[in-house]
């Protein structure tokens, strides 16, 4: 839809993005390149369709994003080694177990960049921040079942695996 505003000129489309293919490879590189200036971190596109597999030990945070026409739920999936690394870079102090201040400050970040992605998906829209929680994977996992994300990347770190899964609601 954004696009096709694009094409008529209603808006423009940062990633001129055409299809979903070229969406997925926009969302990877951006994505890549967040994790690699901040956190100095080697990342891989993994999966393209993750669908909820078994990470090691993940910590999976949902967050609801509304604005004037359009709802969307992001799920951010870390598993513990990289979040705990994560943290440390972001703090300057070493973890040897997740606690809330870890916890609260990966939110931080998650709520932050997931709005940022979003702007940069569509830049004529604002989105707010409606709901958060932390998530069961059995509970991301069964939601798949209810309908499979727009966006479901899971990416291979020499730390650990990071997803990301975006769903859009009308």
């Amino acid at each position: 839809m954004i696009e096709d505003m694009a094409i008529t000129g209603k808006c423009q489309s940062k990633w001129k993005v055409n299809d979903p293919k070229e969406s997925i490879q926009a969302m990877n590189a951006e994505f890549i390149s967040f994790l690699h200036r901040t956190y100095a971190v080697d990342v891989e596109l993994y999966n393209a369709h993750y669908a909820g597999e078994a990470l090691k030990n993940p910590t999976c945070y949902e967050m609801t994003l509304k604005s004037s026409d359009l709802v969307i739920e992001i799920v951010v999936i870390v598993e513990e080694a990289l979040l705990l690394y994560i943290i440390e870079k972001m703090l300057g102090i070493t973890l040897k177990q997740l606690n809330k201040i870890a916890i609260q400050s990966f939110i931080q970040v998650a709520q932050e960049y997931s709005t940022y992605l979003l702007r940069l998906m569509d830049p004529q829209k604002e989105f707010n921040l409606i709901s958060h929680r932390h998530l069961e994977l059995a509970e991301l996992r069964l939601s798949f079942k209810e309908s499979f994300p727009a966006f479901s990347l899971l990416w291979k770190t020499n730390k650990g695996f990071i997803g990301f899964c975006e769903r859009k609601k009308a």
